[in-house]
């Protein structure tokens, strides 16, 4: 193999996300009587220190759109006629993620150049271009490399940092946000003259994107004249032209245009002002890739001279509710926003305001003329160098022969120093700073030993390029080799661990001081180039090491005076690229493209990633490439946060799969793209080496040779974000692959029975301790985890998730990627166990966020001296450490020296066991701790650490066989799991098996026939009231057609009331004798004293077991302990579908023998199984039960019963168990149906040899196959093609409306349910849950006018040729109208949002035509008049937009909003909004938005108070805004009427429908129609009475 292939491609240094706080802070009133928010407004705030303001002469401001507030006083709306106030609603467009800053700059001016040849024809708008960014990109960096000389205005900088100080700056990357240019602004003077107020009011809203306006309080900025006085209750807020917003895990670059007609700021000056910001930006945007630029942030803070102002008003920062124009019931004022500390913003050339920026420090010359002696001279040059190179942390030993560096750096203003008498830890410290930060930290030590107690971290850093630097203090020359006390050989100490070294001359006048700072610069250039690692300077003293005056000469000062004078490192190491060198690399990599285009079978293997950065490139290369992923632990995407529409195939549990031999030799890749160096599965690493790919291309930094097996076939040095660009660039074209399917099934499977067998285990153990604190990740922590054993576990038994909550990137919907990403760190290089807590506490501050650190015992004795260094807690977030305590090195047990040496050997000499008390040690350093045994122990520990927010040891205590046995365990089971996914897979893939689909596991449904069957009973249940007549059992069996032509069928069960009651157990004993085991059902009959009375009269009758035997279920583990009887759950577990496992966890006594499986009450086979599974897996017996299925339910009972038992056959093999006989499970009420659904009935015969009951599996299973149905016994079917559509013809007022309409259900029907769809959609979206219903109703939806087939209004006569709004009274008397066509009988009304609306006016304005309405997401209106004025202004506009724009536009900005977040989750939400497109008629859309807006539609509040028809009012679980409305209409009703015995009416009820959203009969039909027919059923029962 050739020389390693460089791509000359900068990366651009980006900045870490930041979440935005908001604090409550105290300010002056506003004259603003009751305000409402209309937008996403942030205000600046310098309460402590003072603020500070520069002015210059000789301005202007760029014109910008004025409105008139972000907040509305409602007072003054009160005599605003609609013409007078104007809504302006913002539209917004997301654009793809951006691979760097530079990249999502240059996508927004693209997509403005667009809008640019294509202008929007109105007369005023706002727009707004989004596009996530890395998280790494710094607004601080960019704020500062923009000129002084700059043109636009404002230009800003806002901190984002909870505590933030001057020194904060420096220490680590600030998050926070940065602007420029101002699109739009609102001003508020009390003073301002009465012709400069306009006639129409114009007011922003943000509805449907997350715009933040910037400003300050009580200042009266004036825009034209440019002059800024203080003026209480005043206000001036702007919305930046281009903004860079840091959040927690990613940043989001955005730009603004607005403009308002002719005479105020048409669009082309818009866009001039846009071009004039995006030049600026652009033209400046290659200086944030300096590495460290805090020499630049100095620099900047000096030149901008700003002085302390005596204004006294407070800038302040705020973020308001979503749709807060609607709460106006509920105001907030803008004092309460909430406030930043730490800004700086140029208002103008001759305003700048700033606060907590600056510090004495940064407003004086640098001088070291007054120092004492010459060791302090260049001990104070060497400090400063280093600060201006960006080197801001000092790790400090104590030491004599250091004194001068150490006083050097402790005078230092804006430096952070730390202190630690343990130099091991210190250095480990450092390195773990720097892996946070990616910055170099330094590291100060006196001489002797001292200097090689730093090996350890040296080698670490050296092997994990991790920068740093050492400045060893040292004897003079002439106290070398001559006995002198501390006193070694310190030149070349580290030999080829650093990447420089240089022994710098003793201190002296005659040398020229700049020798130091020139040797730093080396030194530091050295440590930050690739490959990155450690550089040590050492440096000798002569006496006096302290402060004693010594006289010196300031010659040797020659040459530093323009150094003295700025803020900037001495030499300024500068790289050029080269590009005309690059046409070699340019056509290697196209071949290299050319290559794997070629090759079928591609896996992108994920290694150890350091910055986010290059975790976000490597994210958008796996979305881009669609091959599987495998992410190692390190590689910051093993335990990403990734939303479930992204299609991006993670292989995250390969490693145990390989397990499996079969897997192993079946698994061949042909390429490999590997990104990073250092892998932790060692499995992985064995398979590719192995079986080699034919093209193996591995991509990093560093030049370094990183090919333990020598299989690369392409060495690629490039950044990871160059690499990655290249590849973007290229096309490739997916191709469906069988392989990548296979693995993907695979891998889910392996995945499952993995999590199974961690969650099932009722004990803590070590899996299970990786498991939970990957679930308790969020972006705003880092994880850093040890070596040895925790970091294995937290590779193979860490958690992803697919369903988050995130802000930022739930509102960038159109990026097409929702994801948080976790950075997880560890000290890679050499595996070391030493260092790694201090290591940890480093990482945490460079990091600058919460870390969790796990680790082992060994390695936390290892290295107790850390917790000196975690107590002192230096500027950075609290840490919570989880201290694995198995009393030894319980790797050891894994491997194959377990099962050779001595017992004793290998306890002394490899377990190294041991009695340390953790709890003392902390103790000791005054470190919070807990001991935890459980698991629910430990999860309270993790939320009590979150919660009090101080440092904390969680202490696990464990032991080294329990832990040796848990991974054996998982280990066979994970191998057997991948075996069985394998043995299946290549069955489907077999000649002549059916043909694989490439989802086979998921298939869709074309359509579905049912049938109602009824058969009576033989005799009545135990449970019959004894004088009831016939019995029957009904329910309907289900045809599901799959689009692979397979037809499905099942059997829906109705409800039944238990079958048996409590039976005389001593009597059947005595019947039957002791050779048939005896179970009895209790049913929960019995109180607990009832049934501790009962089993002390069966104690002799040796039952198997009792099901249920008290009513309260938290009774049952007392009930075992004090009975002695063996107990099974059944009514138990009848709700643990969501999390089967969580509600069993109470359940795991011994006493508890037996789970009772009901599938058809547990909501299926799939949580049948997890139940059965956690069973067996503690010993317990899983027996299934039916409940008078028939046939077809029974055969589908036998198979699940009998894949249970090979189930739990398997489990005792794999256990090396003795394999028991199959259980008896409970399929006896076969017996009570007189007939069956089938014309083939059940075999099921006493065995001669057995004695026992038993059914055919393989007539069961061709029953089900050849089912032929029984015709005798169905009472009526239905099918998909009983939809059946029409249109009808309302004549109304002489105007015609032409209502389409879809019916489902028998005409002859009693009941008539009348759907309404909300705006946007049709009639056809409730048809799901009609077909539900339509066995016991007639269902009608209806198009609405304007929208699907309707035709709103058309003028039936030449009188009426002016169109009338079309009001919401207008509309029902047009559905009323429309229903006495179709039916004479009351209906039930169902709408839905908009048609919520309209079914609520109905309800209440036509009571004799309404018996009952199911209100979908509804509201009674707006109380306030004012506030109704302010929805049609925005409704107007919002239709004016729709109009203007277009329907793809207008959906693109209505999606967007707050409230359809739940829906943008939803798996189907692209089909959604593609169905939205269908409409014909944008006019009559447009119309329906403005004419049936909420603002004109009359308050129902009052008349709700006297609703006495029955409703159902159905919310989303995660819509808040109206469940609040449910809960205050259920509370109107409730309260204003009485039933007669004086109780509060219950004919209204509010159903919280889970998973879902504003859109629930979207996002959950199924529990929508499950609802509805309950409901049905209330208002038949109401009804009849």
């Amino acid at each position: 193999m050739g020389p390693p292939l460089t791509l000359s491609q900068a990366a651009t240094s980006l900045p870490r996300p930041s979440i935005l706080r908001s604090p409550s802070v105290p300010s002056p009133s506003l004259s603003i009587s009751t305000s409402s928010p209309l937008l996403c407004t942030t205000l600046f705030d310098s309460h402590c220190p003072p603020l500070h303001i520069h002015q210059m002469q000789y301005a202007e401001v760029a014109k910008a759109v004025r409105f008139d507030g972000p907040i509305i006083d409602v007072d003054a709306l009160s005599a605003i006629k609609d013409r007078e106030l104007v809504v302006e609603n913002c539209i917004t467009r997301t654009l793809p993620p951006a691979l760097t800053l530079e990249c999502g700059l240059q996508s927004i001016k693209e997509a403005v150049e667009k809008l640019k040849l294509d202008p929007p024809p109105s007369a005023s708008g706002v727009f707004r271009f989004s596009v996530a960014v890395p998280p790494s990109a710094k607004a601080l960096y960019w704020f500062c490399v923009q000129t002084l000389s700059s043109k636009v205005f404002p230009l800003f900088f806002m901190s984002k940092e909870e505590e933030p100080t001057c020194k904060t700056l420096y220490l680590k990357e600030t998050r926070g946000t940065f602007g420029i240019g101002a699109a739009a602004y609102f001003r508020y003077s009390s003073t301002e003259a009465a012709g400069e107020s306009t006639p129409i009011k114009r007011f922003l809203s943000n509805d449907s994107a997350l715009i933040k306006a910037y400003g300050f309080l009580d200042v009266n900025f004036n825009t034209e004249l440019s002059s800024m006085e203080h003026e209480a209750g005043s206000f001036y807020l702007f919305i930046p032209q281009i903004e860079l917003d840091e959040c927690e895990n990613v940043s989001t670059l955005s730009a603004t245009l607005a403009w308002s007609g002719p005479s105020s700021c048409p669009f082309e000056e818009a866009l001039i002002s846009f071009e004039s910001s995006s030049h600026q930006v652009i033209s400046y945007i290659q200086n944030t890739i300096e590495k460290f630029p805090v020499a630049r942030i100095r620099s900047t803070l000096e030149k901008l001279n700003v002085v302390e102002n005596t204004l006294s008003s407070m800038v302040h920062r705020f973020v308001t509710s979503q749709d807060a124009i609607n709460a106006l019931s509920d105001p907030m004022d803008l004092e309460e926003a909430s406030s930043s500390s730490q800004f700086t913003v140029r208002l103008s050339p001759k305003i700048t305001l700033s606060s907590n920026m600056l510090s004495q420090a940064t407003e004086r010359s640098y001088s070291v003329r007054d120092l004492a002696n010459i060791n302090a001279v260049w001990a104070s040059l060497i400090i400063e160098e280093c600060f201006r190179l960006g080197l801001t942390y000092f790790c400090i030993a104590p030491g004599s022969r250091s004194s001068p560096l150490a006083i050097a750096a402790a005078s230092h203003p804006l430096v952070t120093c730390i202190a630690c008498f343990d130099e091991r830890s210190l250095a480990f410290h450092a390195v773990g700073y720097a892996r946070g930060s990616r910055r170099p930290a330094i590291v100060i030590t006196t001489s002797g030993t001292a200097v090689s107690n730093l090996l350890p971290a040296v080698v670490e850093a050296s092997q994990d390029f991790m920068p740093l630097l050492l400045l060893s203090a040292d004897r003079p020359p002439e106290l070398q080799d001559v006995g002198a006390n501390q006193s070694i050989n310190q030149v070349n100490h580290f030999g080829s661990f650093v990447r420089y070294f240089f022994s710098l001359p003793v201190p002296s006048d005659r040398i020229p001081a700049r020798m130091a700072l020139t040797t730093l610069d080396s030194a530091v250039h050295w440590a930050t180039s690739a490959p990155c690692g450690p550089v040590h300077v050492n440096c000798p003293f002569r006496e006096p090491p302290d402060g004693r005056p010594e006289k010196w000469m300031l010659s040797c000062l020659n040459g530093l005076d323009l150094w003295m004078t700025n803020a900037e490192p001495f030499t300024k190491y500068i790289q050029v690229q080269h590009y005309h060198l690059n046409a070699d690399a340019t056509r290697k990599m196209e071949e290299i493209l050319k290559s794997i285009q070629a090759l079928d079978r591609g896996l992108l293997l994920l290694c150890a990633i350091h910055s986010e950065d290059d975790i976000w490139a490597a994210l958008l290369l796996a979305k881009h490439l669609c091959w599987p992923v495998v992410a190692d632990i390190l590689s910051g995407l093993r335990l990403r946060r990734l939303s479930s529409v992204e299609n991006i195939l993670f292989l995250d549990h390969l490693d145990h799969a390989l397990i499996s031999d079969s897997f192993k030799n079946w698994m061949q890749v042909d390429v490999v793209i590997q990104i990073g160096s250092k892998l932790t599965s060692k499995r992985v690493a064995q398979m590719l080496e192995n079986s080699p790919p034919r093209l193996y291309m591995m991509v990093d930094e560093h030049p370094c040779r990183h090919d333990p097996s020598h299989m690369i076939t392409h060495r690629i040095q490039s950044s990871i974000v160059g690499f990655v660009d290249v590849l973007l660039r290229g096309h490739f074209l997916y191709r469906s692959s069988t392989w990548s399917d296979y693995l993907q099934a695979l891998n889910n499977m392996v995945a499952r029975e993995l999590s199974f067998q961690v969650d099932a285990e009722h004990s803590l153990t070590e899996p299970q301790v990786a498991c939970v604190i990957s679930k308790t990740l969020s972006p705003a922590k880092a994880l850093f985890v040890g070596n040895s054993m925790v970091i294995r576990d937290m590779d193979m038994y860490g958690q992803s998730r697919t369903n988050f909550t995130d802000t930022v990137t739930s509102m960038l919907l159109n990026a097409r990627l929702q994801y948080q990403l976790i950075r997880i760190a560890a000290n890679r290089g050499a595996s070391g166990i030493d260092g790694l807590l201090s290591t940890a506490v480093g990482f945490a501050l460079g990091s600058n966020k919460r870390v969790v650190c796990l680790i082992g015992d060994v390695s936390f004795l290892h290295d107790t001296n850390g917790l000196a260094i975690l107590s002192q807690r230096t500027s950075r977030k609290p840490m919570t450490i989880i201290a694995i305590n198995n009393h030894g090195g319980a790797i050891f047990s894994l491997l194959p020296i377990a099962n050779n040496a001595d017992p004793q050997v290998l306890d002394k000499y490899f377990y190294t066991s041991h009695n340390v008390s953790i709890r003392k040690l902390c103790l000791a350093h005054g470190v919070k701790h807990a001991l935890v045994h459980t698991k629910k122990q430990f999860q309270e520990a993790l939320n009590k650490s979150d919660y009090e927010r101080m440092d904390s040891v969680i202490e696990v205590q464990s032991y080294i066989e329990a832990n040796a046995l848990a991974h054996s365990s998982l280990r066979r089971f994970a191998s057997q799991a991948a075996n069985d996914a394998l043995r299946i897979l290549m069955k489907v893939s077999a000649p002549g098996s059916v043909s694989f689909s490439p989802q086979f596991l998921f298939c869709e449904i074309l359509r579905v026939e049912f049938s109602m069957y009824r058969i009576p009973l033989v005799a009545p249940p135990t449970s019959a009231d004894p004088g009831c007549a016939t019995l029957y059992r009904e329910g309907f069996l289900l045809h599901l057609y799959l689009e692979d032509g397979i037809v499905g069928l099942g059997e829906v069960a109705r409800q039944a009331d238990p079958i048996q009651d409590a039976i005389i157990i001593q009597e059947v004993r005595k019947k039957v004798g002791y050779k048939i085991q005896l179970r009895a059902d209790a049913n929960r009959k019995w109180t607990y004293e009832e049934a501790i009375r009962f089993s002390s009269s069966v104690k002799n009758c040796d039952l198997q077991y009792i099901e249920e035997p008290v009513r309260d279920e938290r009774d049952i583990v007392k009930f075992c302990e004090e009975s002695g009887l063996s107990v099974a759950l059944d009514e138990t577990i009848d709700h643990c579908r969501q999390d089967p496992l969580k509600m069993l966890a109470d359940y795991v006594h011994p006493g508890i023998v037996a789970v009772v499986l009901k599938p058809s009450v547990l909501g299926g086979f799939e949580t049948s199984a997890t139940v059965a599974w956690w069973a067996q897996h503690l010993e317990k017996m899983a027996v299934v039960s039916s409940t008078f299925e028939s046939g077809v339910g029974l055969s589908a009972y036998i198979l699940f019963s009998h894949y249970i038992d090979l189930h739990q056959a398997k489990l005792l093999k794999t256990r090396n168990h003795k394999v028991d006989p199959p259980i008896a499970h409970g399929l006896g009420t076969y017996q009570w149906l007189k007939d069956d659904v089938t014309t083939n009935p059940l075999k099921i015969s006493h065995h001669p040899i057995s004695e026992c009951v038993e059914a055919d599996i393989a007539h069961a299973s061709r029953l089900l196959q050849n089912f032929q149905v029984n015709d005798k016994v169905i009472v009526r079917k239905s099918t998909d093609e009983e939809v059946r559509r029409y249109n009808l013809t309302v004549n109304l007022n002489s105007h015609q409306y032409s209502i389409n309409a879809m019916e489902v259900g028998q005409e002859t029907q009693d009941n008539v349910l009348v759907f309404l769809h909300g705006f946007l959609g049709t009639c056809e979206e409730w048809i799901p849950i009609m077909k539900a219903i339509s066995g016991s109703a007639r269902c009608i939806s209806i198009d609405l006018p304007g929208h699907g087939n309707s035709v709103g209004q058309s003028c039936a006569t030449e009188e009426a040729a002016e169109k009338p709004r079309l009001s919401i009274e207008i509309v029902a008397d047009v559905l009323c109208n429309l229903l006495q066509q179709i039916t004479s009988k009351k209906i039930i009304l169902i709408g839905y949002s908009m048609g919520a609306r309209i079914s609520l006016y109905m309800t209440l304005k036509f009571t004799d035509k309404i018996k009952g309405a199911a209100i979908v997401s509804g509201s009674p209106g707006l109380k306030n008049a004012s506030a109704r004025t302010v929805r049609r202004a925005k409704d107007d506009n919002r239709a004016q937009i729709l109009v203007t724009y277009g329907l793809p536009v207008f959906l693109d900005s209505w999606y967007e909003g707050e409230l359809w977040k739940s829906l943008r989750n939803h798996p189907h939400f692209q089909k959604i909004v593609s169905s939205r497109l269908q409409h014909k008629d944008v006019h009559g859309l447009a119309k329906a938005l403005s004419d049936l807006s909420i603002g004109r539609q009359p308050s129902l509040w009052e008349d709700l108070k006297r609703c006495e028809t029955p409703l159902l009012l159905v919310v989303g679980e995660s819509d808040a805004k109206f469940k609040a409305i449910a809960r205050k209409m259920f509370d109107e009703i409730g309260h204003n009427r009485e039933v007669g015995d004086g109780s509060p009416d219950s004919s209204c009820e509010i159903v919280e429908v889970p998973g879902s959203g504003h859109a629930a009969h979207l996002e959950n039909p199924l529990a929508v129609a499950r609802a509805l027919r309950m409901f049905l059923t209330r208002v038949n029962e109401e009804f009849k009475d």
